[in-house]
């Protein structure tokens, strides 16, 4: 008898064995696909997004969603990658590393990726979402700037048009006078914000998206030559400088942040300053402005043609090796659902993030999000190329340093500019030559 009831629970083990192998990572016959995110901004929302996915398309394919936000997202796909655990899909930053050691999985090898590519058809950016000519990753997001400008400020100061509305400034030229004409230094009341302890954002980001419409990247790389020009620096920079001499900026700018800089434009402290379109989250939610304020086009300089507007891209997802343990369609499923018309569209209605495809601002409802939100993705300009500058192993202090230098007349704009131009060239040549930089990635 005993051993009768051994043969019954081996074979009773046997078959828990066999019907486990049959589920292909998921209790009965439901798969599990595993997505990580950074997104914390977010979270509330997939979360929402993802119960829906898992209770209508999910319960009738056999798919489950498992949706994990990490604060320490780097840290712990780096971890998981060094120990064989890494999710099905995962935003991955280092997409160039992670394609070098087969540890992402190209969009065209998963079942319908190039139908998928074809329909949806993004902006890609070479470094970021493609690898030479392999896409590993598609975007979903993008980040645009404008000029931020308080309204009631204007109107104030006369900066009005033949309606009596506050009329945004459309040259640099023009900035730089209204900044003048809004500085009232009794009511503690100043032109334009410049956060220039926060030079990284001031430069990486203010700088080179502001400037973009008259210059294009104001960084060029050649990479056929192997070179790179900071000439367009000067004008930016003389333009600092010239806040400086009016005495038309906060004061304070080499140890003001950027929060604290949009804290005092909420109180009507400032009346311009280059923002970006994650600014109105700041200024809705953790500084409240009490102000009538709004959101113009980026100025360009006198004599310029206007020329795209700057975007930068994000929210892009890849999917991981670990998917060829599981069902490649499911898991190709999950991903066709995270950039699909309605998910786009639902994080914008949400004012999470801007689409970087006009599809899903066309089609969508913003009449519970703030206007300043709709005023920005209305500025979103799909021929803008965003290219991603190699990493050079640079020798010195980097572009975005300068400027505190420049501000502080530790060296002129011209030396600045020559010297920027000169490191810059020796360290990607030095990049090229060591094998660390390939050209060919970033031609056409």
């Amino acid at each position: 008898m005993k051993r009768f009831l051994s043969i019954v629970l081996a074979m009773v083990m046997l078959l828990g064995i066999l019907c486990g192998c049959g589920s292909k990572g998921g209790d009965n016959g439901v798969t599990k696909v595993r997505v990580w995110t950074s997104d914390a901004g977010g979270k509330s929302v997939w979360e929402s997004l993802v119960k829906e996915f898992n209770e209508t398309t999910g319960k009738e394919k056999g798919i489950e969603i498992v949706w994990e936000t990490r604060s320490d997202f780097n840290t712990s796909i780096e971890v998981a990658r060094k120990n064989n655990q890494l999710p099905e899909i995962a935003s991955v930053s280092d997409v160039a590393g992670y394609a070098k050691t087969g540890d992402i999985i190209p969009l065209k090898d998963m079942p319908g990726g190039l139908e998928f590519l074809e329909e949806y058809n993004p902006p890609l950016t070479q470094g970021r979402n493609i690898i030479g000519d392999v896409v590993y990753n598609v975007p979903s997001s993008s980040n645009v700037p404008a000029l931020v400008y308080n309204k009631d400020l204007f109107k104030a100061a006369g900066l009005v048009d033949e309606n009596g509305e506050a009329k945004a400034p459309e040259t640099w030229e023009e900035v730089r006078e209204y900044a003048k004409k809004l500085t009232d230094t009794k009511k503690q009341v100043y032109g334009i914000g410049l956060p220039l302890k926060d030079y990284g954002v001031v430069g990486g980001y203010m700088l080179r998206s502001h400037f973009a419409a008259t210059f294009g990247y104001i960084d060029k790389y050649d990479f056929e030559n192997i070179e790179v020009n900071f000439d367009n620096f000067k004008y930016p920079f003389e333009l600092l400088l010239g806040f400086k001499e009016d005495k038309s900026h906060f004061p304070g700018a080499e140890s003001l942040d950027n929060d604290t800089m949009r804290a005092y434009f909420a109180e009507g402290k400032i009346g311009m300053f280059l923002g970006l379109s994650w600014d109105v989250g700041v200024l809705t939610t953790q500084f409240l402005a009490n102000c009538d304020w709004g959101v113009a086009p980026v100025p360009v300089a006198e004599g310029y043609e206007r020329l795209p507007n700057w975007r930068d891209i994000s929210g892009s997802y890849t999917i991981c090796k670990s998917a060829n343990d599981i069902d490649k369609e499911k898991v190709m499923e999950v991903y066709k659902f995270i950039f699909s018309l309605n998910t786009r569209k639902t994080i914008y209605e949400n004012g999470i993030r801007i689409p970087c495809k006009k599809d899903a601002i066309e089609v969508a409802d913003t009449s519970k999000i703030p206007p300043q939100f709709s005023d920005f993705a209305n500025l979103l300009d799909e021929e803008f190329e965003v290219i991603v500058s190699p990493s050079l192993k640079l020798e010195g202090y980097k572009w975005d340093e300068a400027i505190t230098k420049v501000w502080a007349g530790d060296v002129s704009v011209d030396d600045a500019v020559n010297d920027l131009s000169k490191r810059y060239t020796e360290a990607f040549k030095k990049g090229v030559e060591d094998g660390s930089i390939d050209p060919s990635y970033y031609l056409d």
